[in-house]
């Protein structure tokens, strides 16, 4: 079994549906929303960044991380969804964070083995719970689990909550009009 070498856990405060993984440097390059991240329901990369999306609008969600030096066993029981992507890292500094907000305290760097790149495993329940509402009090859990590792295609483990399979509906209904995933488009809720 792969152990974690560091795990955290925190409170998170979000808004507009999502929280970021920015590495530093590349907060103010390109918005690290994906219309990528629509088409498996969760979360989606670019160069320096990701995207998890939430289905409260603004509040708080419970964050855990693990981190590893090689890839875990999935874990996908107590999880409504769960997706690993890719992430490169160019400066080995990726924190996370909500949009506007500063990363909470207790998370250690994500990327802790420094500069490169790494797979992202997104676990996630209770984002069925109060779609589009303000959450004093998380009703989303999410955890987050990482290692250095190539690049490699996302990896559907588990897909079961209605809120992603939304967005993967409304992905289809409205496919990419670009050339690449990576293509950084704003991802826009109804309620923006």
């Amino acid at each position: 079994m792969n152990e974690p070498v560091r795990n955290a856990h925190a409170l998170l405060r979000l808004s507009y549906h999502q929280f970021e993984l920015v590495d530093r440097g590349m907060d103010g390059t390109s918005p690290p929303t994906l219309d990528a991240a629509h088409a498996n329901g969760l979360v989606a990369a670019q160069r320096g960044a990701a995207v998890v999306l939430a289905s409260i609008h603004t509040g708080y969600v419970d964050l855990s991380v693990d981190l590893h030096d090689h890839a875990p066993e999935p874990d996908t029981a107590p999880w409504d969804d769960v997706v690993e992507i890719s992430l490169d890292a160019p400066h080995g500094e990726v924190r996370a964070a909500g949009l506007m907000s500063n990363p909470p305290q207790g998370l250690p760097v994500l990327t802790h083995a420094g500069p490169g790149t790494y797979r992202v495993r997104v676990h996630v329940r209770g984002r069925d719970t109060a779609v589009d509402q303000v959450a004093t009090d998380p009703v989303e859990f999410y955890r987050l689990s990482l290692w250095p590792a190539p690049a490699a295609p996302t990896v559907i483990h588990k897909q079961t909550d209605h809120y992603g399979a939304t967005l993967r509906a409304r992905a289809l209904s409205h496919p990419l009009t670009h050339d690449t995933p990576e293509t950084v488009l704003p991802i826009r809720s109804d309620h923006d």
